[in-house]
């Protein structure tokens, strides 16, 4: 992950094993003071470990996230077992300025799901997405109900993520089983108000031909309404097993631009509206690329 203005990396080794435990998970974040200065590792570079990471806990497992300012910090633990083996939790992580770094028993707190439960490794593959501010936070978890994505609203970076009070869990009205909703991850806008996270194992074009949901909501007080504020995409050229969104999502800053590639397919999908209150679609809005020198065996 980047800040907005590249000062500041943060990359994750989930198979590290400090702690004396295997495969516990470490992130490292850099911190630089302009960029016509490189990154040294020595100098520039701190590592983040969990204080309770266990073996196999698997921290960074689907990379991390950073505000745009590189004052907030996001990674789960797809394999933590606060709620049940393999249930999964996330670690949000805040600071006051860049000069300092990132200390994990003080600046970072625990986000899981009080409903978790055993196998739903929340946070795994695409990992979490923070907005530009950090106020806002997401993750998904893709294996009970096809797949749900929860998504968090804070009033300042003071406050901790509470999970009874700020969270919420959005589910798709027409989720089935292998569906595998934010397996790829999930993307949010810079300023919170618009979500996306892909199934790529919907049937709607085809066994695991995919799809990909957006979701737009006023305000961040305002919950997502996964029936009045998603609406889903799926390529009209969609087949079985292109698996629409397996690599994730990508979403403009303010949500009016969205990426998003079906890689059996061999091409990306680029879409564009003019505004919040339209959906995008995917007939007008959305153009197919697909490179020209494209192989069976590419992906």
């Amino acid at each position: 992950a980047l800040s907005s203005n590249g000062l500041v990396f943060s990359a994750c080794s989930y198979g590290d094993d400090d702690n004396s435990a295997t495969d516990s998970g470490s992130c490292w974040v850099c911190d630089r003071a302009d960029t016509t200065t490189d990154f040294v590792w020595a100098t520039d570079c701190h590592k983040l470990v969990p204080s309770d990471a266990v073996h196999y806990d698997s921290f960074g497992n689907g990379g991390s996230a950073l505000s745009s300012n590189g004052l907030a910090f996001s990674a789960c633990s797809p394999n933590d077992d606060d709620k049940g083996s393999n249930s999964g939790s996330c670690y949000v992580c805040d600071r006051a300025n860049t000069a300092t770094d990132f200390d994990m028993a003080n600046d970072c707190h625990k986000v899981y799901m009080s409903d978790g439960a055993t196998s739903d490794y929340f946070g795994t593959y695409g990992g979490p997405a923070l907005s530009s501010d950090g106020l806002v936070f997401c993750a998904c978890s893709h294996y009970r109900w096809g797949g749900f994505c929860s998504v968090c609203s804070r009033s300042d970076t003071a406050t901790d993520f509470d999970w009874t009070t700020d969270c919420h869990k959005l589910t798709m009205t027409d989720a089935a089983a292998s569906d595998y909703l934010g397996k790829g991850g999930v993307a949010l806008s810079g300023d919170g108000l618009v979500v996306s996270a892909c199934s790529q194992g919907d049937d709607d074009r085809g066994s695991g031909s995919g799809s990909c949901y957006v979701c737009d909501r006023a305000s961040t007080a305002t919950d997502f309404d996964s029936a009045n504020d998603c609406h889903k995409l799926v390529p009209s050229d969609g087949a079985a097993s292109d698996y629409f969104g397996q690599g994730g999502v990508l979403l403009s800053r303010r949500g009016l631009g969205l990426s998003v590639c079906s890689h059996v397919d061999h091409s990306c999908y680029m879409c564009s509206r003019a505004d919040l209150n339209t959906p995008f679609d995917m007939a007008t809005d959305c153009q197919k690329l697909v490179p020209n020198d494209v192989a069976t065996d590419r992906k």
